[in-house]
Parts: structure tokens; C-alpha cells; sequence
């Protein structure tokens, strides 16, 4: 499913619309699950919709900067 979403959102334009759901989504994925493969997919569906939305992204990019800077102090290399 979070695949499918990095391929729509890898678009190089995307309408700046409301995509706060978006983020609280990713976010919870983030905070709540251990597991890799998640945490990888959302940091990727993360870029890809920083990539798109380009400056309206800065509310997401406040939102996630400090969960996925706190992802840096796990000890899990695929992550970072």
C-alpha cells in the first residue's frame, strides 16, 4: 500500500493542497513501529512528497523533522 503511494506521489509537480492526513500518517508509522520495512517506506513516501510539494511542505517538514532526526540514534543501519 505505502509503495503504491511513493509511486503516485513521485510526480514531479503535486497540487498544494491539505496533506496533513498524510503526514499524521506517517508520523504515527515513525513513532509507533518498530518495524524496518515501515520506517523505511515512510521516510520514502516522506521524501517523495517533500519532492513534490517543494515549498508548501514546510508545515510536514516541522511536523517530521524531529521524529525522524530521533530515528538517527537507533542502532538500526538500514534506517539511516
Amino acid at each position: 500500500m505505502l509503495d503504491i503511494a511513493i509511486s503516485a506521489f513521485n510526480t514531479p509537480r503535486i497540487l498544494p493542497k491539505d496533506h496533513y492526513h498524510l503526514i499524521t500518517l506517517i508520523k504515527k508509522l515513525l513513532n509507533e513501529n518498530n518495524n524496518v520495512a515501515l520506517g523505511i517506506c515512510a521516510m520514502r513516501l516522506t521524501k517523495a512528497l517533500a519532492l513534490g510539494l517543494r515549498r508548501q511542505f514546510n508545515q510536514g517538514a516541522k511536523i517530521l523533522s524531529s521524529i525522524i532526526i530521533s530515528k538517527f540514534k537507533d542502532k538500526k543501519t538500514q534506517i539511516v
